[in-house]
């Protein structure tokens, strides 16, 4: 270590180790570094609050341990990328476990299997809906209404009360609450 370095740029390269343990190092900028993930520090909790991504000092894959060669690699961890799962290697990543990642990353998806409409879980499906695939595969949860509508009048365009008229828009409301657009033509 030196004490009497105050700003490192040592971006863009390719380094695998990074000993930046000084008492006296402010500003490090490592980003650029794809095989260099540890970077060896005095205090891990200073360093990770100032030198981020955000602020251009380091790569997403970065972190910072006070000695890196007693490290073990960082645990596995997924992001949802595009329809996959990918593990980036960092140990940063939003979900611990691979099956929660793919049961939040894959968009469900249909496929019609026998009158049923069935997800393979893969983002694979024919539909990008349930309602397309029902619509489809011929299932449906609407029940058919079986009473007998009845007819509560006929009106006019300006709604006025009317009775049935060669040649005339009318309209039939019933007591379904349906409403059916007439023009008989002689």
């Amino acid at each position: 270590t030196n004490e009497l370095i105050h700003t490192l740029y040592c971006n863009t390269n390719y380094l695998t180790e990074l000993d930046a343990r000084s008492d006296s190092l402010k500003e490090l900028y490592a980003y650029g570094n794809s095989a260099l993930s540890c970077i060896s520090v005095v205090d891990t909790v200073w360093a990770t609050a100032n030198w981020t991504v955000s602020n251009g000092n380091i790569d997403s894959q970065h972190y910072f341990s006070y000695d890196c060669s007693t490290i073990l690699p960082p645990p596995a961890s997924w992001d949802c990328v595009g329809n996959a799962c990918v593990d980036s290697g960092n140990g940063a990543g939003a979900y611990a476990d691979s099956l929660v990642c793919v049961s939040s990353c894959i968009t469900p998806t249909w496929d019609c299997v026998g009158n049923a409409c069935i997800d393979p879980n893969d983002g694979s499906g024919m539909f990008g809906t349930l309602s397309d695939c029902q619509a489809t595969c011929g299932v449906s949860a609407i029940e058919e209404n079986k009473t007998k509508k009845q007819l509560l009048k006929i009106t006019d365009v300006l709604a006025r009360q009317s009775k049935p008229k060669p040649n005339m828009p009318l309209f039939y409301r019933y007591s379904d609450g349906t409403v059916e657009k007439r023009i008989v033509v002689e």
